[in-house]
């Protein structure tokens, strides 16, 4: 998840500062930089099994939605 990466990076935080504040293993949080995000159709797979559509389980608003078209 690069996303991630671009935001740690941005506020000045290292991979092992975050994991101090936040309480979430280094290697957790590594690994979530490195692979990313599941692929869409495992998204629409747990959106599916959660009772929610893709946008919600992203965090994608109604707002997001209507910039974007």
């Amino acid at each position: 998840m690069t996303r991630l990466k671009e935001i740690r990076e941005r506020n000045g935080l290292s991979q092992s500062k975050l994991a101090e504040i936040t309480g979430i293993p280094l290697r957790t949080i590594s690994r979530w930089e490195c692979e990313g995000v599941p692929s869409v159709e495992k998204i629409g797979t747990l959106a599916a099994a959660l009772g929610v559509t893709p946008n919600e389980l992203l965090g994608v608003t109604e707002t997001q939605e209507k910039e974007v078209s």
